[in-house]
């Protein structure tokens, strides 16, 4: 005869779960972010213009004023980060890089935190403002509450020693 009660509360143990420690991205991954995502965004736009052309549509594209176009090319260029940033948290470059943007509390951003990084990338200089500050944190970092951290192994085990070195000195 069976003695499991099917009605009976499940036995499992009550470990806690450890936090998983995540590394802000260092410069140099983020400069290298800021390269791949600009050739990705060029070769996105060049496949919308293509795909606008090749549709019957390049000659409502070329009436279009040159004002008109900017605002065209600005609205590709949020589709290009804010898409890929509110759906899996990376870019083409942050996917290459191994890095993902999350909050400043480590949760997974969300389309407006997406849409308002992309509309920050638009700031004159906004690229410059990873030099005024010792931390890696542009403004579309800053002025949103996100961060972009390294999810490389080699880095979590540093991040995770100097951790477990921290709450054994303190």
């Amino acid at each position: 005869m069976d003695t499991n009660n099917p009605y009976s509360a499940p036995q499992t143990s009550l470990i806690e779960h450890e936090q998983q420690v995540y590394p802000v991205a260092t410069s140099g991954w983020r400069f290298l972010n800021f390269l791949i995502d600009n050739v990705g965004q060029v070769a996105f736009a060049f496949l919308v213009g293509f795909s606008i052309y090749f549709s019957g549509l390049g000659s409502w594209y070329e009436a279009l004023s040159p004002g008109q176009q900017f605002l065209l090319d600005i609205g590709i260029f949020i589709v290009y980060f804010a898409t890929q940033e509110a759906l899996w948290g990376r870019t083409l470059g942050k996917l290459i890089t191994r890095t993902r943007v999350v909050t400043e509390h480590d949760q997974p951003i969300t389309w407006k935190h997406a849409m308002l990084r992309s509309l920050v990338r638009l700031v004159p200089f906004e690229a410059f403002s990873f030099l005024s500050s010792s931390q890696p944190r542009g403004w579309h970092d800053r002025w949103t509450g996100t961060k972009v951290v390294s999810l490389r192994a080699a880095d979590i085990e540093k991040a995770r020693a100097a951790q477990e070195s921290d709450q054994q000195s303190g």
